[in-house]
Formats: C-alpha cells, sequence, structure tokens
C-alpha cells in the first residue's frame, strides 16, 4: 500500500490559496528544518530528552503547516517519546522520522515543481 506523504490540499489551503505565498513557506520551510535536524542529531546522540521534545515538537508544527502526513506522525510520535522519557527508544523513532522528512521534501520539491511547469 502507498504511504500517502502530502495532503496538498491543505498545503495550498495553509497558504492561502496563494503558490507564491506556498513557495515562499517551503523555502522557509527547508532552511528552518535543516537547522532544526541538526540540532535535532545533537539532542539524540547526548540523549538529551528535553531538547528532543522540545525540537521534534517544533518540526512537527513546521510539518503540519505543509499538510505533511508520515512525517508529521513521525515527529509526533518521538516528541510523546521524549516527554515519557523513553530513551531507549529514541534513535529508532528519529531513523523514522529522518527517512519520512526525506520523503516529504522530495513529495514537498516535485508538487510545487508541477505547478510552476
Amino acid at each position: 500500500m502507498k504511504k500517502t506523504i502530502i495532503d496538498k490540499e491543505e498545503a495550498f489551503l495553509r497558504a492561502g490559496n496563494d503558490w507564491e505565498m506556498l513557495s515562499l513557506m517551503v523555502g522557509v520551510y527547508f532552511d528552518f528544518s535543516k537547522k532544526q535536524l541538526a540540532l535535532l542529531d545533537d539532542a539524540i546522540k547526548s540523549l538529551n530528552l528535553v531538547e528532543i521534545n522540545s525540537i521534534s515538537h517544533t518540526l512537527r508544527g513546521s510539518l503540519g503547516m505543509l499538510g505533511s502526513i508520515e512525517a508529521y506522525q513521525s515527529a509526533l510520535e518521538l516528541d510523546e517519546i521524549s516527554k515519557r522519557g523513553e530513551a531507549d527508544n529514541v534513535q529508532t523513532f528519529y531513523n523514522n522520522l529522518c527517512s519520512d522528512i526525506q520523503m516529504f521534501d522530495e513529495a514537498l520539491k516535485k508538487f510545487l515543481h508541477e505547478k510552476k511547469l
């Protein structure tokens, strides 16, 4: 079964049904998420659950604003397990999040490219 990676209608709606605004939002997201993922990687390496929780929560909001489905869910799961103090599971959930974000980023680029044609 094929996963739904992005809710295109939701992304467009969040941008006020404006392709230029969506493109701007995506640019901000790419810059922001790259920085947040670097910070999250450091927090994962040090098992800093407070930082993991904070960063994954922030990423979840950014992903949700752009219609992410799978990556949003992965960020939520990492947010929740770090909040519960489940340090043993953070690496697995982090790996899932990184994979889902990569797929989302590719789908988002493709979505924008399709509209520019």
